[in-house]
């Protein structure tokens, strides 16, 4: 409830400053993995890593391996999700339909804050 009382409070601005401060985060990570996982190996001195062909270790070298360790986190998810069991968010919170039947109503204070969201 902290979070949506920061997220909310004033003219309803919190929210998207905190999605795009998220998303630069997001942007950050990816240039500095691919910063840190850049390759400057020279092809065709047979110190390749991995004894990968020339061709692949000038695709290496270009920097891409971050694109491609940042989406094996996705995979890691997927299997750790299966393992521990977890299921989709309704399974826990609920759907809009099982909380109507309750009649649980909505939080007053946050529909009035979304409404003043731009």
């Amino acid at each position: 409830m902290k979070t949506c009382e920061l997220l909310f409070r004033g003219d309803g601005h919190n929210l998207s400053g905190f999605i795009i401060g998220r998303q630069l985060c997001v942007v950050s990570c990816f240039f500095i993995i691919a910063h840190v996982t850049y390759l400057n190996i020279e092809p065709g001195n047979g110190n390749n890593i991995f004894g990968v062909p020339d061709t692949t270790q000038t695709f290496f070298n270009m920097g891409f391996l971050a694109t491609g360790i940042a989406s094996g986190d996705w995979v890691l998810a997927e299997i750790h999700k299966r393992v521990a069991g977890f299921q989709r968010d309704e399974a826990y919170i609920g759907t809009a339909e099982e909380h109507e039947a309750k009649d649980l109503g909505d939080d007053k204070e946050v529909e009035h804050a979304l409404a003043k969201l731009p």
